[in-house]
C-alpha cells in the first residue's frame, strides 16, 4: 500500500477573451499527497504561450526531491 507523497503540478497560460483586450493569464494547479501521480492539469492554450512547473516532496515538508518545468513564457502557438 504505502503512503502518499506531496506532488504539485502547475500550468499557466496566456489568455485573451476579446481581440483587443490585454493578455491575461489563467492558472490550473493540482497539489496534494498522492500515491502515484498528480494531474492531469489542463488549460486551453492554442495560439498562446505557457509556463509549467512540477514539485515532488517526499514527506510533504522535506526539501524538494525533484522540481522542474518552464518558468518563462514559451511553447507558444
Amino acid at each position: 500500500m504505502g503512503t502518499g507523497t506531496y506532488v504539485s503540478a502547475r500550468l499557466e497560460t496566456q489568455t485573451r477573451r476579446i481581440k483587443d483586450e490585454p493578455v491575461r493569464t489563467a492558472v490550473k494547479k493540482d497539489d496534494k499527497s498522492y500515491k502515484y501521480y498528480a494531474g492531469p492539469v489542463k488549460l486551453y492554450a492554442k495560439g498562446y504561450c505557457v509556463k509549467y512547473w512540477g514539485v515532488i516532496k517526499p514527506n510533504g515538508h522535506d526539501p524538494q526531491a525533484a522540481t522542474g518545468g518552464r518558468n518563462v513564457w514559451g511553447n507558444c502557438g
